[in-house]
């Protein structure tokens, strides 16, 4: 037990030190304390050269994490303890090196008693103007929504995702905040469940024509599942377009079948299933000829700036080729 005393001490100083003019010392000491085959393991990694250089040291505290991760228990959950300390508002700690650290060491973490502190830690640092700092946190978020025994608690979070224009943001961000949303929406129900649905099915379409084209293809799947608790199914009919990816194509079809499902619009139902483009475009004007046109004039114009030869070709045809 003094060991462990001991080597904790070690770790919750060491934890202060990893920058990038010290991690020689930092090896060295660790040694010292008896890690000497987590500091292998680190090498091994290339983590202690990826220490030295302000341009990888983000990556290479992660591999210390990662490492450190794999320690006994109880060493552990006092490493994990002392993080939270050190992202504490109070704290005078700089909030990266500590936060990659937290993320990195919480799959593996028992968080019976430390889980309303993250919870605490998370709410407040997703107010961050650091768009590195909320991209941690929401990986942080992604990975309790994986767990069961956190997931439910993590619901507290889908106010404040909900909030924010998905459009405007970080590809990565928004590719993480939608696989976040897929994991928790299955634990909603009733109202709340088609308050949120509501919400989402005003913004995902916006995301079908974003430039990543896992964003297009996370946003497609997420809303296929939401039809039948919000509205919109007939502009998703509209919206959705071959994607000349073909995830993105496979999500698409899905998607667009599910809707066409969902309506009991039969006549949609057959030329979606055998892949008719054409036949498409006519079964969607037809169905709401007098008022629509305009409406999918100006939805069809913006694919004829698309790089995907697929969707510009098919935007040409809808829209009439102009004559010779």
């Amino acid at each position: 037990m003094a060991c462990d005393v001991g080597r904790d001490s070690h770790c919750r100083h060491l934890l202060q030190g990893v920058e990038p003019a010290s991690a020689g010392v930092v090896s060295a000491c660790w040694k010292g304390a008896g890690f000497q085959r987590q500091v292998e393991a680190i090498r091994e990694q290339d983590g202690w050269d990826a220490l030295l250089s302000t341009m990888t040291h983000l990556q290479g505290v992660q591999v210390v994490a990662r490492v450190m991760s794999e320690l006994p228990g109880a060493l552990r959950g006092s490493i994990f303890r002392h993080l939270i300390e050190l992202l504490s508002p109070s704290s005078c700690c700089p909030d990266m090196v500590p936060m990659v650290f937290l993320i990195e060491m919480l799959e593996c973490t028992d968080l019976e008693e430390e889980l309303w502190s993250v919870m605490k830690l998370f709410h407040s640092c997703l107010q961050s103007q650091s768009r590195a700092m909320q991209q941690l946190v929401l990986r942080g978020i992604l990975q309790l929504s994986k767990r069961q025994d956190t997931a439910e608690t993590v619901i507290s979070f889908l106010t404040w995702i909900v909030e924010q224009d998905l459009q405007d943001t970080d590809s990565n961000i928004c590719a993480t905040v939608l696989l976040i949303l897929g994991n928790l929406l299955q634990f909603l129900e009733g109202k709340e469940l088609s308050f949120f649905s509501l919400e989402l099915m005003d913004k995902l379409p916006a995301l079908f024509n974003d430039e990543s084209s896992t964003v297009r293809q996370l946003s497609i799947h997420l809303c296929l599942p939401l039809l039948p608790l919000g509205s919109g199914a007939h502009g998703l009919c509209c919206c959705l377009g071959c994607g000349g990816i073909s995830a993105v194509w496979q999500a698409s079809w899905k998607a667009l079948l599910g809707a066409a499902q969902f309506l009991r619009w039969r006549r949609l139902e057959h030329p979606v299933q055998t892949a008719q483009l054409w036949q498409i475009s006519e079964c969607t004007l037809s169905r709401r000829r007098k008022n629509a046109a305009q409406d999918y004039l100006g939805q069809s114009l913006l694919y004829l700036q698309s790089p995907q030869e697929p969707l510009w070709q098919e935007a040409i045809r809808f829209i009439g080729e102009p004559p010779d």
